[in-house]
């Protein structure tokens, strides 16, 4: 009996022990399978994807907290390897997506983080891109890049203002070289387009403002005074006296005189006694002459008898005593008086600025300009010959 009593009794310690043991392992198997503590195992094994799937099984409060603050500090571990370089866009950027997207969505710190990486990320980009425009001496656009650069891109900003600096510098000197370039070539206007152009990106710069000095000291014209050039107003003579079908020659002393904003163009009257001279030594035009003469019945032979007896046999002061008015009228009616403005190139017309559509191309050696062209409307300014080389006066030369 008393055996019976202790075999019971054992069986029932045993039996007890059993049900210790298996409620210690449903309790474990329970603890081990426990949200919190699966999260826990996760972050040991690096799993953070299983972090965020496991999150939302997680009902204590402390225990949502703690998770949450985990993944925060970790996202500010994620986001200072990713400014110091020690990790790349992508796995920081996989990292910040998967905890946004449940456990960290509405979290402000973590958007901010997020923002911050976009923002350096492109930062970055902008910097490498213009590290290559300043390589092909593309120096604006590269100044352009580099002041996108961020703040928060501690690794560039600093190189990035180093680097405007030095793409300025750049640029100024490309600018001079090339404005240096087209003054050699006598190209003034570019080389004032270059430096004007560089000034808008630099209005400062000393180098730039000192080139701006010297293209305008090299454009200033001095072309004031009087210039004078023979040419032949045979035509217009001839026109005048109603002659047609003669080559009618008249060397006539033309003054251009020039002033502040102003172009004057006269025939010289003290050349108008040389100028009949000459055409009454010419044979072509006393043809013309003794046609005058033939209209009033006075045949050649007559003419030159006539001539002997009135006048001396001076054709020129017969010309002048019967036709002088005509003439007189004729070469008044060549005299032109305009507003202009000038430049190391051109002499524009009718303007005291610069025009497109009425101008004199000219050459000026300092004694003498020479008229290349004339591109404008219908005036005495048409008629001249071109080119013509104009000689310089007794006029003393001023500052046009």
């Amino acid at each position: 009996m008393d055996n019976k009593k202790k075999s019971k009794k054992f069986i029932l310690a045993i039996v007890a022990a059993l049900l210790i043991i298996v409620a210690a392992i449903l309790g474990f198997i329970i603890w081990y399978n426990l949200p919190i503590n699966k999260i826990n195992r996760a972050f040991e094994e690096g799993d953070i994807k299983e972090v965020e799937r496991l999150f939302p099984e997680l009902t204590k409060d402390e225990d949502i907290d703690s998770v949450s603050a985990r993944l925060k500090d970790m996202a500010g571990n994620y986001y200072d390897d990713y400014l110091d370089g020690d990790m790349s866009y992508d796995d920081t950027m996989t990292y910040f997506k998967l905890v946004s997207r449940k456990v960290l969505k509405k979290d402000k710190q973590v958007t901010k983080l997020i923002n911050n990486i976009n923002e350096i990320e492109q930062s970055r980009t902008d910097f490498n891109e213009a590290l290559i425009l300043m390589k092909d001496e593309d120096y604006l656009g590269a100044i352009s890049l580099f002041e996108q650069v961020s703040k928060l891109d501690k690794a560039n900003y600093k190189k990035a203002t180093t680097k405007i600096e030095e793409c300025k510098t750049a640029y100024c000197e490309k600018a001079i070289e090339t404005a240096d370039e087209l003054i050699e070539s006598g190209d003034y206007e570019g080389a004032l387009e270059v430096i004007k152009e560089a000034l808008e990106i630099l209005p400062d710069d000393e180098a730039l403002l000192g080139k701006l000095a010297e293209i305008m000291s090299y454009m200033d014209v001095d072309l004031e005074g009087k210039y004078t050039s023979t040419i032949d107003l045979g035509d217009l003579i001839a026109g005048e006296l109603g002659l047609t079908g003669y080559n009618v020659y008249f060397p006539a002393v033309l003054v251009l005189e020039l002033s502040d904003d102003k172009l004057k163009i006269y025939v010289d009257p003290d050349s108008i006694e040389s100028a009949l001279n000459a055409l009454t030594a010419n044979e072509e035009s006393m043809e013309a002459v003794y046609s005058l003469a033939d209209e009033y019945g006075i045949n050649k032979k007559e003419a030159d008898i006539l001539i002997a007896l009135t006048y001396g046999g001076s054709y020129a002061k017969f010309i002048m005593d019967n036709f002088g008015g005509e003439i007189q009228d004729a070469l008044d009616d060549f005299t032109h008086e305009v507003k202009c403005h000038a430049d190391s190139n051109y002499i524009y017309i009718g303007t005291t600025d610069k025009n497109d559509n009425n101008y004199l191309t000219y050459s000026d050696n300092g004694t003498s300009i020479k008229l290349e062209s004339y591109k404008g409307n219908d005036s005495i300014l048409s008629l001249l010959p071109y080119p013509s080389m104009w000689t310089l006066g007794d006029g003393v030369k001023g500052s046009f």
